[in-house]
């Protein structure tokens, strides 16, 4: 199977990811790379020229699947999830983050979570909620196989079982309309804000609470027909 995006067969995903880290931290210290690896082998012993203003710079992972979220805990400094649900993180997402920091013998607390959140700035609740749906339906729905969809896959992890079903049923049926009608206002907002600004401001007082150091905010701002989407981040706090 190729990745029509970028011409690479899809396999061993995690394993590349770990070795594309040692790699790159190698280069950023200027260091000969040789590296002798199950997917990259360099042999030349190149290395890089020019100074870096520092030989650490933040290495992140937006991995999903279980594997990669261990691999995340592991070796990355930090983490970009989508879909976080602050209500399933104690259950569902802390145990794959703490397997992989405790394999490399280091505490949780030097990975730097920061979850992308979709932030709709708006007082009509009901139309910021609906303008969430078609994305959300898109990703459990269609986005890889009925066999493997990692994002549907989540979904059913935080209890959603019969719903991820029926929305992918419906989506690959091309039924798209119904598939986003099956979205429910719980599940918009597990993931997403969808409220005036100070209640925006209020519901991300949750993250605070989950070990949440950063957080990615996907801004829209819903008015007068136009939907205006940026994305921001910033430290917790």
């Amino acid at each position: 199977m190729f990745v029509g995006w970028k011409g690479l067969k899809f396999g061993r995903g995690v394993r590349r990811m770990r070795e594309t880290i040692e790699i790159v931290r190698m280069i950023l210290k200027r260091e000969r790379v040789v590296y002798a690896g199950e997917i990259f082998e360099l042999s030349m012993g190149l290395k890089l020229i020019t100074h870096p203003i520092r030989d650490s710079i933040p290495i992140y992972l937006a991995t999903l699947t279980p594997t990669g979220v261990a691999l995340a805990g592991e070796m990355a400094d930090g983490w970009l999830p989508v879909f976080f649900s602050p209500a399933h993180y104690d259950e569902v997402i802390r145990p794959g983050l703490e397997k992989g920091a405790e394999k490399a013998g280091r505490p949780l607390s030097d990975l730097s979570i920061c979850p992308i959140v979709p932030v709709v700035v708006t007082n009509d609740l009901a139309a910021g909620r609906n303008s969430t749906r078609a994305h959300l339906a898109l990703y459990i729905g269609g986005m890889g196989s009925r066999e493997k969809n990692y994002y549907n896959q989540l979904w059913c992890s935080y209890g959603f079982v019969e719903e991820a079903k029926r929305i992918q049923d419906l989506y690959l049926e091309r039924r798209k309309d119904e598939a986003m009608a099956l979205i429910s206002d719980e599940m918009v907002d597990l993931t997403s804000l969808t409220e005036p600004v100070a209640e925006c401001r209020d519901r991300l007082s949750p993250l605070g609470t989950v070990e949440v150091d950063e957080v990615a905010g996907e801004l829209r701002v819903l008015g007068g027909g136009v939907l205006v989407s940026t994305r921001q981040g910033g430290r917790w706090g």
